[in-house]
This record gives structure tokens, sequence and C-alpha cells, in this order.
């Protein structure tokens, strides 16, 4: 639970993030608030985003997005306008990528800010 009693649940592949960040020595915040919004992991000052691909409508499904999924990938596009335009690195990484064993997406976070 949130200081402000929100309560966030975690998902699997959250822990396997954090199993990766743990194992590289990488200090972090889980569900770190930016403006009104929660995002997964905060490490030092970039932003990590794990995105579930049945939520976030990932194109590896081969289906319609529902409506659902629309908001949600129009809300991950202002999450990630407005990282960019504060200059905040912001890392996107997918289910599909992480139940296959490719962190890849998280290697910038092993060079220094």
């Amino acid at each position: 639970m949130m200081e402000d009693g929100t309560v966030v649940l975690q998902s699997s592949i959250e822990d396997d993030v954090a199993a990766w960040l743990f194992a590289h020595g990488l200090s972090y915040e889980r569900q770190a608030r930016v403006v009104h919004w929660l995002l997964d992991f905060q490490v030092g000052t970039r932003y990590i985003e794990v995105h579930g691909c049945y939520w976030h409508g990932c194109d590896c499904l081969g289906k319609p997005l529902t409506k659902e999924q629309r908001d949600r990938r129009a809300r991950d596009a202002r999450v990630a306008g407005h990282c960019e335009h504060r200059g905040t690195p912001l890392l996107v990484i997918w289910e599909h990528d992480i139940r296959r064993g490719d962190l890849s997406a998280l290697q910038p976070l092993l060079q220094r800010e």
C-alpha cells in the first residue's frame, strides 16, 4: 500500500525485473510517482515501465485492441511524452521479452548517468 492509501498489485514480471535490478546491484524504488501516474520502477533519475502484453495491447497478440487496451496505450503515450518533455529517461520492457529471458531493454541502466 502506498503512503496515500493506494493499493498497488505487483506482477510476477515486475518481480523478474526487480530480481534483475538486484542482481546487478542497482538500487530502485517500486511504484514511483511521477505527477499523477505510478511508474513501475525508478532507478536513479530513470524510470521503467513493465508492459504486460495483454494489458498494454502488444502487437504480438495479433488481435484488434479492446477499448481498455487503446485507453492504456494512450496513457502510455502521455507518460512517455511527459518523461521526454522533462528529459527523464523512460525504459519500457515487454512481458514477452521478460518471459523469453531477454532483459536487454534494461542494459542502459548499467551505464553511468
